[in-house]
């Protein structure tokens, strides 16, 4: 298989896989993808990042935090509710993402009307 095959059908089964974690609300887990093709998770890790410059777990998350968001400013939903829906599973989860990409809680973020520092 050529290389570009090869790069194409991992980002391909990647993008297949978040869409089924987003469709079912599950939070993607690393090792469960690297089971299903066939790699490590330190593999899919290393060429995750040659390959595509960035992190699987940027990947996975790329999406989520979007949602995430909308979900902070347009619902009442408890954060734990809206951890579980976006697919981070808790709120600790949900919230790490948050103050790695916007240096705020999602508690915070919801306070602040949708406002961020960054």
């Amino acid at each position: 298989m050529r290389a570009s095959a090869a790069q194409d059908d991992l980002w391909r089964l990647a993008k297949t896989y978040r869409r089924s974690c987003l469709k079912s609300k599950t939070q993607p887990q690393l090792k469960e993808f690297a089971n299903q093709v066939g790699m490590t998770r330190f593999k899919v890790t290393r060429e995750f990042r040659r390959r595509y410059g960035i992190s699987f777990r940027e990947y996975l998350t790329e999406p989520r935090l979007p949602y995430a968001k909308r979900l902070l400013r347009m619902t009442n939903l408890p954060i734990d509710e809206i951890a579980k829906r976006a697919g981070f599973g808790t709120r600790r989860n949900l919230d790490r993402e948050f103050v790695g990409a916007f240096g705020v809680t999602a508690s915070e973020y919801r306070k602040s009307g949708g406002k961020q520092p960054r």
